[in-house]
């Protein structure tokens, strides 16, 4: 039999599972088929699925493990001459499945999946993309950019009307060098928020992006959660040369700038008196 090409369908199953339906192929008497399925999230990383596809009446399916928890990134698309203006969107998830019966491949299919069709509508228009119908884990920085320290902090937990609790991994990575730079923690998430902190001390300055992905026992499921950060080299006034020579004139002590270092001293205003000497 020749290959075919399908025409893929998405259906949503529960908050970690998804189905890809389609027409079975024509010729293909076997009730079940291999099946891999390669998915591209809107960020860019991909991962590789295998499974079976089954027939139920004449049409086929591959369910996989997949929660849909990358709501899409907000950034430019890509340059079109005819377009006179930016244009920005929220990128796509991307499906590729292949079946094969042996080493031979019978179908094969791709799916394009807009992240905006996970946002609801009142009256027939989008609501503000600010709660994915699909997400069931919320996490935030505390800032969208850290200037005055260098510890990136950020709250997270579950949705528990959605999703009581889950497991998952958190990690920073730098996007330029594709590197991790900080992490993994592995946390077991409820619908109580809590905090956590990565040390970007040696980052250096930029846009990291802090990935959230699920775990199921042992292993990783699904897209990364994907929150943008920016860090700047935190302003550090500098000390003195020691020893400092104040000279013979009057020195204002308004601060800690003076000493090297102290103990046990509280700087608060007071007036000043002339004295008899």
């Amino acid at each position: 039999m020749n290959r075919s090409k399908m025409r893929l369908k998405l259906e949503y199953r529960d908050y970690f599972k998804q189905a890809l339906t389609f027409s079975w192929p024509a010729g293909l008497k076997s009730t079940s088929a291999d099946a891999s399925v390669i998915v591209t999230q809107p960020y860019g990383f991909e991962q590789k699925l295998t499974g079976k596809a089954k027939r139920v009446d004449d049409r086929g399916e591959v369910v996989i493990t997949y929660p849909l928890v990358d709501e899409g990134r907000y950034a430019p698309k890509p340059s079109n001459e005819q377009t006179l203006h930016s244009e920005w969107g929220m990128g796509a998830y991307r499906f590729e499945l292949t079946l094969k019966t042996g080493r031979r491949i019978v179908g094969s299919g791709v799916l394009r999946l807009d992240p905006n069709d996970f946002f609801g509508e009142i009256g027939g228009m989008k609501l503000a993309q600010v709660d994915s119908l699909r997400q069931f884990i919320e996490c935030c920085p505390e800032r969208p950019a850290f200037i005055d320290t260098t510890e990136m902090g950020f709250t997270i937990r579950t949705l528990p009307d959605r999703v009581k609790t889950c497991s998952v991994k958190v990690d920073v990575v730098d996007p330029k060098r594709h590197k991790r730079i900080s992490g993994p923690l592995t946390l077991k998430l409820n619908g109580k928020v809590k905090r956590y902190s990565f040390d970007g001390e040696k980052w250096g300055p930029g846009e990291f992006w802090l990935r959230v992905r699920v775990q199921q026992g042992s292993k990783a499921v699904g897209p990364y959660l994907i929150r943008q950060i920016y860090m700047e080299t935190p302003h550090r006034p500098k000390r003195p040369v020691s020893p400092l020579r104040v000279g013979h004139s009057p020195q204002y002590m308004v601060d800690g700038w003076i000493f090297s270092s102290s103990t046990g001293l509280q700087h608060v205003p007071d007036q000043l008196e002339v004295v008899s000497d």
